[in-house]
């Protein structure tokens, strides 16, 4: 695969699972690739050697907090987001899972296994994670696991 198709996958992908427009966000002309050596399929998007994301085997996108920073500019960010309340910030900084009863607000884009930006109150970004309910059920329910962290931003910048 060349540089140009990866480019175009991505951006694909990017406007599928975040909603239509936000690869505009990206620098997409700026953007290395790293392929599988013994499939040639993509693997992993840079920008400036920072990762960005991981293309999962089932065609989905990993984000790291890196490309999470770069899709916060997107028109429809808020709508792959969670919002937690205050209480538990830090815990999820650290890599803890979210509750139902943690959340102040929920994008109306959540799918179950699809990826999660974690926002506190003041909206910035603290964790990014898999969704383990829709947004509708993360609404109604009570109680229950809703996002499963996988990196959490340290408040202290690490």
């Amino acid at each position: 695969m060349d540089k140009e198709l990866a480019r175009e996958k991505f951006a694909q992908t990017l406007d599928y699972l975040f909603g239509e427009g936000s690869s505009l966000a990206f620098p997409l002309d700026e953007l290395n690739f790293e392929f599988s050596p013994r499939t040639k399929r993509l693997k992993r998007v840079f920008f400036q050697n920072k990762l960005l994301a991981t293309f999962r085997e089932d065609g989905s996108l990993a984000l790291t907090l890196n490309g999470a920073e770069i899709l916060s500019k997107s028109k429809r960010f808020l709508e792959n987001c969670v919002i937690v309340k205050d209480l538990a910030e830090e815990p999820i900084r650290k890599g803890r899972s979210i509750f139902v009863k943690h959340l102040n607000y929920v994008g109306d884009r959540i799918r179950i296994n699809g990826e999660v930006i974690v926002l506190n109150t003041k909206r910035e970004i603290i964790a990014i994670g898999k969704a383990k309910l829709s947004s509708n059920m993360m609404k109604s329910f009570k109680r229950g696991l809703a996002v499963k962290v996988r990196e959490g931003k340290l408040s202290d910048g690490y």
